[in-house]
């Protein structure tokens, strides 16, 4: 690590402490699964599952994984919390809360490789996780609205890359057909009537 990179510990120090009274509360009282998958690019990445309160643990639901802001250097995944069981119960969705790596730890292009790994992984533990694996959406605002937007990208490129003749059969089982949504300060839609007009279970 570069002696510039010192200056990111210290703006860290501000935001532990703004975020450590929310991040305590989600940890205690949120109502998630914790489900952690292995990636070669960066280890392990864990995702807090947020569910429907109505589920009945057997409907098969369609997965959001949602990627917090912070610049690309803080954590604290914590904070969209209550953001992601607002969105569970109004859509009907699994939403998968990502705490992916940050820099200067992992540097570009390792959170977004390392994210797409995860949810690569996530796909083939659909029927653990009860989730339609064919119909995956990806979301986040700041720096999570960019890396959605990555992710979506890579997937395309995944792709495009694949000989004509070997893009049905590497397409049907690998590819997975991402669809993005930047949305805005998460705080700031929870005090809203409604976090979005669209319908994603569609």
């Amino acid at each position: 690590m570069r002696k510039e990179d010192y200056t990111i510990f210290e703006y860290r120090m501000s935001k532990e402490i703004k975020y450590a009274d929310l991040i305590y509360n989600e940890k205690m009282n949120g109502i998630f699964e914790k489900v952690c998958v292995k990636t070669k690019t960066a280890g392990y990445v864990d995702m807090s599952i947020y569910r429907p309160l109505s589920w009945d643990g057997k409907q098969i639901l369609k997965p959001v994984f949602n990627f917090h802001g912070g610049g690309n250097v803080l954590g604290y995944y914590e904070q969209d919390g209550k953001y992601c069981r607002l969105l569970a119960d109004l859509t009907g969705c699994a939403i998968f809360n990502v705490d992916y790596v940050v820099a200067p730890e992992f540097k570009y292009p390792k959170p977004l490789f390392s994210s797409y790994e995860a949810i690569a992984e996530i796909r083939k533990r659909c029927d653990e996780v009860r989730i339609d694996k064919e119909h995956v959406v990806v979301m986040g605002h700041s720096a999570g609205g960019y890396i959605s937007a990555c992710l979506t990208l890579i997937d395309r490129d995944s792709f495009f890359s694949i000989p004509p003749r070997q893009k049905r059969t590497r397409y049907q089982r690998s590819h997975f057909r991402l669809s993005a949504i930047a949305t805005g300060n998460p705080c700031r839609i929870q005090k809203s009537e409604g976090p979005f007009k669209g319908d994603i279970r569609k």
